[in-house]
């Protein structure tokens, strides 16, 4: 209540206006800031003694103290400030909140006992959002570090098998080149490339036995070719490499040469 005594000119008591706090209208506007089910919000003195409370719990009505272990209202004068965010235990059926409290002290009024407006909330309900979003992440996070693991054990099996596929690959290649290598030998073939557009030609050990010429000596493939085929020779194999170039005819021809070590004359068969 809010009263105001009455004077008269010569200052004597004239009477007293009383205004007395609806508790009903201030009960709309406490419930109006509780804006989920764990909340409650009151209005309580400067020793604790409760004045309101919404919503109304059992066993707690005006008169009482305010059922909140963290709020001792009568040992707390927040040093001066004009409001508060305090964590702490509630009651025990409330465990942990998170209360704000806002001091109403006026100096136009000759207050009897300070007023503080609480709002309280659960803490776990309050975090809840922050909660459910860590777990998500976490959750999500997790998922992909487990299949990024599992990705990359299946990436390295994938590039054992493959590796181990090349080796076995290369080993048979090396096996199949030394076997081509002894029947070539055996029978006396020779290996060679051309390329036309350089001249350039790749002989094997067995070509230059062939022709009876010094590796070390072998220079131009042209040059080095007509000077050890006979001349009779030279045109019509060449008229049918250069066809076989054209893609017109496979190239299948016999010449004859002229060794270079002991000029023995051979009939050679190139394809």
């Amino acid at each position: 209540s809010l009263a105001r005594t009455l004077t008269d000119q010569e200052g004597n008591f004239a009477g007293i206006v009383i205004a007395a706090l609806n508790p009903a209208y201030s009960s709309t506007l406490l419930a109006s800031v509780n804006y989920t089910p764990d909340m409650w919000s009151a209005i309580a003195h400067e020793d604790g003694t409760l004045f309101l409370r919404e919503p109304v719990q059992r066993g707690i009505s005006a008169g009482n103290p305010v059922a909140t272990k963290e709020v001792f209202l009568s040992q707390r004068k927040l040093d001066g400030q004009m409001e508060e965010v305090v964590t702490g235990w509630g009651s025990q059926a409330e465990g942990k909140r998170q209360t704000a409290l806002l001091v109403i002290r006026s100096d136009l009024l000759a207050q009897d006992s300070t007023l503080y407006v609480i709002v309280s909330r659960e803490l776990d309900a309050l975090y809840a959002p922050w909660y459910r979003e860590a777990r998500l992440l976490t959750f999500s996070y997790g998922l992909i570090l487990v299949l990024l693991i599992f990705g990359i054990r299946a990436y390295l099996r994938r590039q054992g098998r493959q590796q181990a596929m090349l080796l076995h690959a290369e080993r048979e290649l090396q096996a199949s080149a030394s076997r081509l290598k002894l029947a070539t030998e055996a029978v006396g073939l020779g290996f060679w490339e051309f390329e036309p557009g350089s001249g350039r030609s790749l002989w094997d050990g067995n070509m230059f036995r062939i022709y009876g010429v010094n590796p070390e000596s072998f220079d131009e493939f042209s040059d080095h070719w007509r000077q050890r085929v006979l001349p009779d020779d030279i045109e019509p194999t060449t008229r049918i490499l250069e066809q076989a170039m054209l893609g017109l005819c496979p190239y299948d021809v016999q010449f004859r040469i002229q060794r270079g070590d002991n000029g023995e004359t051979r009939t050679i068969r190139s394809w």
